[in-house]
């Protein structure tokens, strides 16, 4: 007897349509754990009163959330923006750089003879449409991969080491932090001389 407001309550609670879930900004898998909180008090009051409190700390963490998500927005849209405007520029300053690095780390990982050597790398034509995004294209790729062994052989007289793509890839990476940060740069500096 004692049980049954208890019985009653949790019947009203179950038959809440769904979307109030929605209208109270609460999901539906939030709204189910809130019940079952409830549904573990030894009386109406104390389960009314857990049942408010979670439905309200949800309510308030998903208004942080969500708060944190409207910035996280704002921030990527600035960087696209910023990526949109700056990227030329960047690009331009940081290819050449690019370029001299990734023919170094070719020449440094190679072995055999000097003239081939540089023969390989002129036929390997680093230029900015092939490479535009600081990666080999697969062409590139392929002529790299056909003359990585242990020695150079009778026919080609230059061989490159093993380990040169995992200088290749951290380059790429590298490069791809620079650029970034070229971005972000020029955005902030732009953006400092408004005050003046």
């Amino acid at each position: 007897m004692k049980n049954i407001p208890l019985f009653v309550f949790f019947l009203f609670i179950l038959n809440v349509p769904v979307g109030y879930a929605f209208l109270g900004k609460v999901s539906s898998e939030q709204y189910s754990k809130c019940k079952k909180r409830a549904q573990n008090q030894l009386n109406e009051f104390s389960a009314k009163q857990i049942f408010r409190d979670c439905i309200n700390s949800y309510k308030e963490s998903n208004k942080q959330m969500s708060r944190e998500e409207k910035v996280r927005i704002k921030e990527l849209k600035k960087l696209e923006k910023a990526k949109e405007k700056y990227s030329k520029i960047c690009f331009d300053n940081l290819f050449e750089s690019f370029k001299d690095r990734m023919e170094n780390t070719i020449y440094n990982h190679s072995f055999g003879d000097v003239n081939e050597i540089y023969s390989f790398i002129e036929q390997l034509n680093i230029n900015k449409q092939s490479n535009a995004d600081f990666v080999l294209s697969n062409h590139q790729r392929n002529l790299i991969d056909n003359n990585v062994r242990v020695e150079y052989n009778e026919i080609t007289k230059f061989a490159i080491g093993k380990n040169i793509f995992y200088s290749i890839k951290y380059f790429r990476e590298e490069f791809l932090k620079e650029f970034d940060q070229c971005i972000l740069d020029k955005s902030e500096s732009k953006s400092f001389l408004k005050f003046f």
